[in-house]
């Protein structure tokens, strides 16, 4: 049997076309989606930790 789960979404900066993370309960890992153009500019503890990066066209 399949149970829900909740995912939730934190808009960083109030707006959905900037930084945002997610969280889905009941795991210990996070999402962040960042926009190319503040790449470089973004200073979170997050990016300094082990992870699998995607970057998309």
């Amino acid at each position: 049997m399949a149970y829900g789960r909740s995912i939730e979404l934190f808009l960083v900066n109030g707006t959905a076309d900037s930084l945002i993370t997610a969280e889905l309960s009941n795991w210990n890992g996070k999402a962040l989606k960042i926009p190319r153009i503040d790449v470089a500019s973004c200073d979170r503890e997050d990016l300094t930790q082990p992870g699998v990066y995607f970057l998309f066209l």
